[in-house]
């Protein structure tokens, strides 16, 4: 059947319609429409489907790119977790880079090469001290023995003074070459510990009778200790800690400053407080507290008040409280500056053993 399709543009008032007929030989149809309505109504509808899609379509591209870069930042995060881990303990961790791209196989790789001479130095060093302590300690121990046996044999008092004067400084090298040894050990990790139970309470109670001994004229020494801290460590390693910090009280004080030992449980363990007055301590004092062979200026020359007219041998030399924080985290805890006054200084030494605790020993 043939059919017929015509099409015209109308022009009606302001509008535009556009006409379409169409002819058979039985029937007639006729269609009009309003160009401006049905453009109008064909915007809406756009605008309609941007209002849905669009923040779809933003939502699945940012969770796509979110797909792509977590996959390709996966070697990244990697590394970064790795580089975050890396103490003297974890010197031997490598990355494997076999099955990473390209580009992320030399950046692993030049990171484990990185690992690789930082582990050589640091056992280097770590060697180095030990040996150094190691040969150090039998010619101390023979001129020590020799200086002894001097000074009782000789009757002269101005050669004995001289004698007893060089056998102090022998001491101080046994002392330097014992910190030493024990620095190199904990660096490497390798700090051996006896565990055992230790009435803190008691040895706290024990260094403030020596505080308030041998402080000088005018300190004042104070103390409130908690009774019962009853804790697993290495009685002798925390007894040298302990007198490290009280030797350090005493050397910083100046005459008419105080001294306050005060220890106490809580819900994390013990905190011992060691707080004492102090002078000529700057920042960068405070910065270098615990660096090794570091005294502060107000500490170099002047000796321990109390009795005694010398300090301690071996007080001097720098190494007590670095060796002191080193045995304090192999037991599990922490030594630190606190942040205080101009004139005061405050070590805080936390030590795990709350009500429920249990201490794990390297």
């Amino acid at each position: 059947m043939p059919v017929a399709c015509s099409l015209a543009s109308l022009p009606l008032g302001a509008s535009d319609w556009r006409a379409a007929q169409v002819a058979t030989p039985r029937a007639r149809g006729f269609v009009a429409a309003d160009q401006a309505a049905i453009g109008q109504a064909m915007w809406r509808a756009l605008r309609q489907a941007a209002v849905i899609a669009l923040p779809l379509a933003l939502l699945l591209t940012g969770l796509g790119a979110w797909l792509l870069s977590a996959l390709a930042m996966k070697p990244v995060a990697r590394l970064r977790d790795a580089m975050k881990a890396v103490d003297e303990t974890a010197l031997d961790q490598r990355l494997p880079a076999e099955r990473e791209d390209r580009e992320f196989q030399e950046l692993i790789t030049s990171y484990n090469r990185m690992l690789d001479r930082l582990e050589a130095s640091f056992h280097q060093a770590s060697r180095f001290s030990a040996d150094a302590a190691h040969e150090l300690k039998t010619p101390l121990t023979i001129l020590q023995g020799q200086l002894e046996a001097a000074i009782a044999r000789n009757d002269g008092l101005a050669v004995q003074a001289q004698l007893a004067e060089m056998l102090d400084e022998v001491a101080r090298l046994v002392s330097i070459s014992r910190k030493l040894l024990l620095l190199s050990q904990a660096d490497a990790g390798k700090l051996a510990l006896l565990p055992a139970p230790v009435d803190l309470s008691r040895l706290l109670d024990e260094q403030l009778a020596d505080l308030r001994m041998l402080a000088g004229a005018g300190v004042s020494v104070s103390g409130d200790i908690q009774s019962g801290l009853v804790l697993q460590a290495d009685a002798q390693l925390l007894g040298q800690i302990l007198n490290n910090l009280s030797s350090n009280a005493l050397k910083y004080t100046p005459p008419g400053g105080s001294i306050r030992l005060d220890a106490r449980r809580g819900a994390e363990g013990i905190e011992v407080l060691y707080a004492n007055s102090v002078s000529g301590l700057s920042a960068d004092d405070r910065a270098r507290f615990f660096e090794r062979f570091f005294r502060a200026d107000s500490a170099r020359s002047r000796p321990a008040p109390g009795a005694a007219s010398r300090p301690e041998p071996g007080s001097g030399h720098g190494l007590g409280l670095s060796l002191s924080r080193m045995m304090a985290r192999a037991h599990g805890g922490e030594l630190s500056l606190l942040p205080g006054l101009p004139g005061e200084v405050v070590l805080r030494l936390a030590l795990p053993g709350g009500p429920a605790a249990r201490v794990t020993f390297r």
